[in-house]
């Protein structure tokens, strides 16, 4: 029996990526293009649909991009390209591209890479994928399979020295193939090399779409699953496997349920942060981000093969386990250094807190600390609206900055955890320093701004405030006005009656006037 000598080896398909803006196609022809792609990810078999797909997009614009692709594929390319040093290795059917050049070469590719390439078998089949990208960097994929390259699949699977080949793997990682018996042909690949092998490999997928859907009736793609150790899917995807369900943190534990390997690890994939879900330990985890502006999306096309890349990466390569467990070790210093003695430990169980049992500080108010009775009065009034979320203010001892804290970075973590940030905006407040780097701040970090002014021109502020929404503190319009805001972003519980919303704000008022 082989002993493992490859670190990873993809399994899938092997396409040729053609990448258009759809904003560059005529209005004319959106209409019939937008009937093949009619969701995210649509498949064809017949060869003539395809190209006159590409052939419209290709005559109304110039701006077409040609790629290797496959999303196993561009998994294994993104970890040849982080250096990490692994061993990498595919299997796949490798098709003609209609209407691409012979420069075009997966194989010369593939070894320039540093990637094994000794199955990447080469045929007469058709196999490509049209990407239509969105101006907000969103794309719709079209893809054309064949099912000779499925039969191709079917024959690997039956060849010893595939089989082999694989067992010399650490993991291995799966993403579909369409065409008939195709995921039977990968489950037999996955059966025979793990049987065969001398050591256990271990396994991640990324079903796509389309082979999520057909995991409810296709025996074959819920055992693959079965055997996986980690998955990785969209939001999509997601609600598809672990259907029925109403919400994501659902969807992710009845998949978790379903799995023989009850520490199976689901990874959800969002432009504003990655969701995990295990099922023991159980485990529901938000790892958030910032979102990468519009303006600066490209082309979303193989981004999530990336996120892919990057995890397998840090788990399997020894670099990538080292610079993981720095980046951790970096941030659970920066939370000890924020409390003194032992506050500093205990405060170490939260970076690995689950989302759903974290209480966190989602209002952040920013005021002058001349203004700090004025801050305590809102704080109370939005407790007696229904808040059932943490306000930060440091004016109010027990949702200020913890004992010992440096106040700086503390101010800072709670203004970049926050949802959303209100701005009581005063005379005091528009001569300090502080409330200016932290309007700057709230700027830089995207976040949701209401700014409530009073005993000020709401037209003589400085542009950086006045662009933002702003009421009046000192209107019952005004407050009924942020009160509908954050009921909307449901910072509120649900609605108040109106008689004690309106006891509440004139509560507020009279207290305002003592202030």
């Amino acid at each position: 029996m082989p002993e493992q000598d490859i670190d990873m080896i993809g399994i899938g398909a092997l396409n040729y990526d053609y990448i258009v803006r759809w904003s560059d196609i005529p209005g004319s022809l959106r209409a019939t293009l937008q009937d093949l792609v009619k969701d995210n990810e649509s498949i064809t078999s017949d060869v003539h649909a395809f190209t006159n797909s590409l052939d419209a997009a290709i005559d109304s614009t110039a701006q077409v991009a040609t790629d290797h692709g496959g999303s196993a594929f561009n998994v294994v390319r993104a970890m040849a390209h982080m250096g990490t040093g692994l061993k990498l290795g595919y299997v796949g059917i490798l098709g003609l591209a209609p209407r691409l050049p012979d420069r075009f070469d997966f194989v010369k590719y593939a070894k320039a890479l540093g990637v094994s390439r000794r199955f990447m078998h080469l045929s007469s089949i058709a196999t490509a994928t049209l990407s239509y990208v969105s101006d907000n960097g969103e794309r719709d994929l079209f893809t054309l399979f064949s099912d000779k390259a499925a039969n191709a699949i079917w024959r690997a699977s039956q060849d010893g020295a595939v089989i082999k080949y694989l067992a010399r793997a650490r993991h291995l990682h799966i993403t579909s193939v369409f065409g008939q018996d195709a995921s039977q042909a990968i489950l037999n690949m996955l059966e025979k090399a793990q049987d065969y092998a001398s050591h256990s490999i271990s396994i991640s997928f990324d079903p796509g779409l389309t082979w999520a859907h057909f995991s409810l009736t296709d025996p074959a793609i819920s055992k693959i699953i079965s055997l996986s150790n980690l998955i990785f899917v969209n939001e999509a995807e997601l609600r598809a496997l672990g259907a029925p369900a109403t919400s994501v943190a659902t969807a992710g534990k009845n998949i978790a349920l379903k799995q023989r390997e009850s520490r199976q690890v689901v990874l959800l994939k969002e432009s504003h942060q990655a969701k995990v879900f295990c099922g023991e330990p159980p485990l529901d985890h938000s790892i958030d981000q910032r979102v990468l502006p519009t303006s600066r999306i490209a082309d979303s096309t193989g981004a999530g093969d990336v996120f892919a890349a990057g995890v397998l990466a840090s788990r399997l390569s020894e670099r990538g386990q080292v610079l993981s467990g720095t980046m951790m070790g970096l941030c659970a210093a920066r939370h000890k250094m924020q409390f003194v003695g032992e506050n500093g430990y205990a405060a170490l169980s939260t970076l690995f807190t689950p989302a759903a049992q974290r209480v966190k500080q989602t209002v952040f108010l920013s005021h002058s600390k001349e203004n700090a009775e004025l801050a305590e009065s809102f704080v109370t009034f939005l407790e007696g609206m229904g808040s059932d979320r943490t306000t930060f203010c440091t004016s109010v001892l027990d949702t200020g900055i913890p004992v010992g804290a440096e106040f700086i970075p503390a101010i800072y973590q709670s203004l970049s955890d926050s949802v959303l940030v209100i701005f009581l905006v005063t005379l005091e407040f528009c001569k300090s320093r502080f409330c200016s780097y932290e309007v700057g701040a709230s700027w830089a970090l995207g976040k949701e701004q209401i700014g409530l002014y009073h005993g000020v021109n709401p037209s003589r502020l400085d542009p950086m405030l006045s662009q933002r929404q702003m009421a009046s503190l000192s209107s019952a319009e005004g407050l009924a006005l942020v009160v509908r805001r954050l009921r909307q972003l449901r910072i509120l519980k649900a609605a108040n009656t109106p008689e004690r919303d309106h006891r509440q704000i004139k509560l507020f008022l009279r207290n305002l006037q003592d202030t």
